[in-house]
């Protein structure tokens, strides 16, 4: 898995090399939306004594800035028009899951307890955009990082940090859908860890992934037209 991350980085890369060096318009601006996100053990059983499996999902809010490069929306071609641009985004938001565990005693008494995490993350991502007149596609590469976590046992009335339960930076990926206007666009995005995103489940070692569902909506705020670039294809008079 390692080595195909290492793969998609160098393309999304190369993909960034490519716009900045053929870009005729830069747009910077602002989004915000709601999430929906949700904790999955790899493994239920994690020892002897401890087997855990996943709740609900949590809702959670977001908000971040984008900027984007890409050629002119007004540029002419023959044929399906579909015009591609790179879109870095970095956001700030809060979210959680529910888990819950069965503990097993030597005795072969059991003990169920639910678990609800809590945490704010961050998420930055540099994306392949395809538009296809008002419609957009999005893909690729997103690095998080968890800048706190606190979890509410079941029976307990005080929250305990969980920080250390969640690994501090986590590579995965990115896709989603949605409708481009003028200067505001909305869109679903899809993001789901790669790498190991939790690392242990109440001192017990343990993987577990992590995806989230965004509903964002973003609104231009600035545009820079380079005029006419002639290292790009796109360029025009």
């Amino acid at each position: 898995m390692k080595k195909y991350i290492r793969y998609f980085i160098l393309l999304a890369f190369l993909v960034f090399l490519n716009h900045a060096l053929n870009a005729q318009i830069y747009d910077i601006g602002v989004f915000g939306g709601v999430s929906y996100n949700k904790l999955i053990p790899e493994k239920n059983t994690i020892s002897n004594t401890l087997f855990i499996r996943d709740g609900i999902g949590k809702p959670g809010v977001f908000i971040g800035m984008n900027y984007a490069i890409g050629p002119p929306k007004d540029q002419p071609k023959k044929g399906l028009d579909i015009k591609s641009k790179l879109l870095v985004e970095a956001s700030y938001g809060k979210g959680g899951s529910y888990m819950t565990s069965t503990y097993s005693n030597p005795n072969g008494n059991k003990k169920t307890t639910e678990i609800e995490y809590t945490f704010y993350r961050g998420d930055y991502s540099a994306k392949l955009a395809l538009g296809l007149k008002k419609f957009q596609f999005v893909i690729g590469p997103t690095v998080t990082n968890i800048f706190y976590s606190g979890m509410d046992i079941s029976g307990v009335d005080k929250t305990r940090s969980a920080t250390g339960d969640f690994a501090s930076i986590s590579i995965g990926y990115e896709l989603g859908v949605g409708i481009e206007g003028d200067a505001a666009n909305i869109s679903l995005r899809y993001q789901r860890n790669a790498s190991d995103f939790g690392q242990r489940f109440m001192a017990t070692p343990a993987k577990i992934n992590n995806y989230q569902i965004r509903l964002m909506l973003a609104y231009r705020i600035y545009r820079k037209h380079n005029g006419i670039n002639r290292r790009s294809i796109n360029w025009h008079k």
